[in-house]
Parts: C-alpha cells; structure tokens; sequence
C-alpha cells in the first residue's frame, strides 16, 4: 500500500467552550489543524452535540485507518494460505473485509 499522504495520527477533539468551535487537531509532532466542527450546543440545522460527536469521529479517522488496513493485511494472508471466505459460515467474514477494503480506498484516495 502506498504511504498515507493526510496529516498522521493521533488526532484530538478540542473545544474551548459550548459555544466556541469544536477543532480537530493533531497535536504531535507540530501542532496542526486538521478540522473545525460547530458548537457543542448545535446550529438551527444541526442538533445539540452533533458536531461533537462528527469530531470525534474525525479524530479517529487514523486509527480507524490503520486497524482496518491491519484487519485487510491479515484476510489477505489467510486468503494467501488457501482459506476460503465464501463459503456459508464465513461470508460474514468476506463482506466485512470486502467493506473495509472500499472504506481504505475512500479514505486514501483508491491508494489501497
């Protein structure tokens, strides 16, 4: 796979107060910016402590990233070795990794 070209994680959720900004930020190795969400107390269209929880969302993103990319390395070796993930009991399986697969390529760009 290539190498991620987005800000590297971990990313943090700062928020000042209920009315300030809600920021996505990557506090190593200099600090950066990486979001700016609304209010923890919400807009006319957007409900009270969504955008918190967008943020935190966001800010798992690498993670989110790395587990999965982890989680398709390992399928893939298995697959390598000859198991099959079609069959019946398995096919749970082989969609999640199908679906982690489309998630890696959203996120990087079709860099998987």
């Amino acid at each position: 796979m290539k190498t991620d070209k987005h800000t590297p994680g971990p990313w943090a959720v700062q928020a000042q107060d209920l009315y300030a900004p809600i920021w996505v930020v990557a506090p190593e190795p200099d600090f950066r910016f990486v979001a700016k969400m609304g209010s923890q107390m919400g807009t006319h269209d957007v409900p009270q402590n969504e955008d918190a929880a967008n943020a935190r969302l966001i800010a798992a993103a690498p993670e989110l990233l790395a587990a999965l990319k982890k989680m398709e390395d390992v399928f893939s070796d298995l697959m390598e070795r000859g198991e099959s993930f079609k069959a019946t009991r398995h096919e749970a399986a082989y969609v999640a990794i199908l679906q982690a697969y489309r998630a890696i390529v959203k996120a990087t760009g079709g860099n998987a």
